[in-house]
C-alpha cells in the first residue's frame, strides 16, 4: 500500500528549483491559498541578504514548501528504514496511523514559519518587545485562524497538536516528529542550507542532500523510547552537514556587511516604535502570553509595509536609517574578529571602544557594537558534568544492539561543539578617519607589547 495515499491525492504540483517538483493535495492547498500564509511571499526569507547577494530574494512562502518536502522525505525514508512500531502507536490500523502522523508532520512544517514577522529574525525581538517569538504567534495563528485550522480538521486532526509540535515541549509521543519539524539536522535546516546557498549564487551550504536523508532511521535507546540514528559508515554526512551550517552561518546570515544593515534597521525599527508607527496586530495578557491576534492587520504586516515607511522617510526628512535601508548609504566597519579563527583580538577591540568614547563618540550615536554567539549544533554540547546530552541523533556503530553518541566517534564535530563569538565594530562614515587610525594604533600597541 503506498503510504502517500492514505492522507490524499498530492493531485497539485509547484515547480521548485531545489526539489523538482512539490507535490501537494486539497487540504496543504488551501492552507496555501489563504491569505494569512500568502503574506510569506512578502516576507524576505535573509531579510538584507540581498544586499550583499542581489539575487538572495527568496522568501519564507518557497522555504516553508520546501520544508514540508524535505520533511515527507525524512519521514518516509525513516519508514521504511525502521520497525513501523517505532514511528507510532501499535493500533490494529498501523498504516494508517503513521500516515496520519505523515500528515501531522506535513502540517507542521508548512506552517512553521507562519509567524514570522517582516524581515525574520532580523527584527523579531525589536518588534514585538521580546515578548512573544514567531513559533509563539504561529501557534496561536493555528489554533485560532479559521482558514487553516478548519484545512486541518478536514483531516481528522486536531490543530493543537499541529501547534504543539512549533512548540519548545511536544508529547513524547510526538519527539520523532518534533526533531524532524526544529531538532538539529531537521528539515528546516536541510531546506535553507541548500536553498539560500542556491539563491545567494555561494556553495557554503551544500552537502549530500540525496544521502542524508536516505541515512536516518529509529532504534529503541535504553529508555525503550524511538532514537534518531545513523549507521558508523554515514557519520561523515553528519560532519558535512553541520561543516556546511559552519560556513554557511559565517558567509550569509553573519557576513560582516548584513550585520551593518542590521544595526541600520535595528535602529529605524527603534525609530519607528518611538513615533508609534506600528499597528497594533498583537495583544499580550498580564503573563506576557499572547492573548489576541488582529488577522487582518497581521496579513498586511510584512516587509514591504516596513520599506513604505523607509521610502517616506527617506523622502521626507533624510532619516539616516531610512537612507541606509534604501541602500544610498552604509555603516563604516572599523573591526571584525571571529574568535575561533586564529589569535585572540579581544583586548584589541575593549581597546577601540575605550578610544572611540576617549575621543568623545557616543555609542548608538557615532559607533555600533556588533556582537553575537553563534552554536553550530546543540547536537555538538556535552552537559557540564560530562555525561552524554539527550541528544535527538544517536548513532549505531557496526551491529550493536543501543545507539551511542555520536560525538565519541567524530574528532570533526567535537572541534565544531565549540561556540563561535563574532566582535564587530561599526561607525558613521563622517567617522571614518578617527575610526581607522584608532583601530591601526590598537593593534600597533599591542603588539608593541608583545614584542616588549
Amino acid at each position: 500500500m503506498d503510504l502517500l495515499k492514505k492522507f490524499g491525492d498530492r493531485k497539485h504540483r509547484f515547480r521548485d528549483p531545489i526539489y523538482g517538483f512539490i507535490e501537494l493535495n486539497d487540504s496543504e492547498l488551501k492552507i496555501i491559498d489563504t491569505p494569512i500564509f500568502q503574506r510569506l511571499r512578502r516576507v524576505h526569507q535573509l531579510a538584507l541578504t540581498k544586499y550583499v547577494y542581489p539575487s538572495a530574494e527568496h522568501s519564507r512562502f518557497t522555504h516553508s514548501m520546501g520544508v514540508m518536502q524535505v520533511a515527507t522525505e525524512i519521514f518516509l525514508n525513516i519508514y521504511r528504514n525502521s520497525d513501523h512500531g517505532l514511528l507510532s502507536k501499535k493500533t490494529g490500523d498501523l498504516t494508517g496511523d503513521i500516515a496520519n502522523r505523515l500528515q501531522i508532520l506535513r502540517f507542521a512544517t508548512l506552517l512553521h514559519d507562519i509567524g514570522h514577522l517582516p524581515f525574520s529574525h532580523a527584527a523579531e525581538k525589536l518588534i514585538l518587545d521580546h515578548k512573544a517569538s514567531h513559533e509563539q504567534l504561529g501557534q496561536h495563528i493555528i489554533k485560532n485562524y479559521s482558514p487553516i485550522k478548519q484545512a486541518i480538521e478536514e483531516k481528522g486532526i486536531d490543530p493543537k497538536i499541529v501547534a504543539m509540535l512549533l512548540g519548545d515541549k511536544p508529547l513524547a509521543d510526538y519527539f520523532i516528529l518534533k526533531n524532524i519539524v526544529s531538532g538539529q539536522l531537521d528539515a528546516d535546516r536541510a531546506d535553507y542550507l541548500l536553498r539560500d546557498s542556491y539563491t545567494c549564487g555561494v556553495k557554503y551550504g551544500e552537502y549530500d542532500y540525496k544521502r542524508y536523508i536516505q541515512s536516518f532511521f529509529l532504534k529503541e535507546n535504553k529508555n525503550g523510547q524511538p532514537q534518531l540514528c545513523i549507521e558508523e559508515k554515514n557519520i561523515y554526512l553528519v560532519e558535512a552537514f553541520l561543516m556546511a551550517r559552519y560556513h554557511y552561518n559565517l558567509q550569509v546570515p553573519y557576513h560582516r556587511t548584513r550585520s551593518g544593515y542590521d544595526i541600520a534597521l535595528r535602529k529605524y525599527i527603534e525609530h519607528l516604535k518611538g513615533k508609534d508607527r506600528f499597528p497594533e496586530f498583537v495583544k499580550f495578557d498580564q503573563n506576557n502570553n499572547i492573548d489576541s491576534l488582529d488577522f487582518d492587520q497581521f496579513e498586511l504586516f510584512d516587509d514591504y509595509s516596513i520599506f513604505e515607511m523607509v521610502k517616506t522617510d527617506y523622502k521626507k526628512d533624510g532619516n539616516i536609517w531610512a537612507k541606509m535601508l534604501m541602500r544610498q548609504e552604509h555603516l563604516l566597519p572599523i573591526f571584525d574578529h571571529i574568535k575561533t579563527i586564529g589569535g585572540d583580538n579581544f583586548h584589541q577591540y575593549k581597546k577601540i571602544i575605550k578610544d572611540l568614547k576617549d575621543k568623545d563618540l557616543i555609542e548608538e550615536q557615532d559607533f555600533f557594537r556588533f556582537t553575537k554567539t553563534l552554536t553550530v549544533s546543540k547536537l555538538l554540547q556535552k552537559r557540564e558534568d560530562g555525561s552524554d546530552d539527550s541528544s535527538p541523533l544517536s548513532l549505531i556503530v557496526n551491529d550493536r544492539s543501543e545507539p551511542e553518541n555520536i560525538l565519541d566517534y567524530s574528532n570533526i564535530l567535537s572541534q565544531l561543539g565549540k561556540p563561535i563569538e563574532i566582535f564587530r565594530i561599526y561607525t558613521l562614515k563622517e567617522h571614518k578617519e578617527t575610526a581607522l587610525d584608532l583601530s591601526k594604533k590598537a593593534f600597533t600597541f599591542f603588539s608593541a607589547l608583545k614584542d616588549a
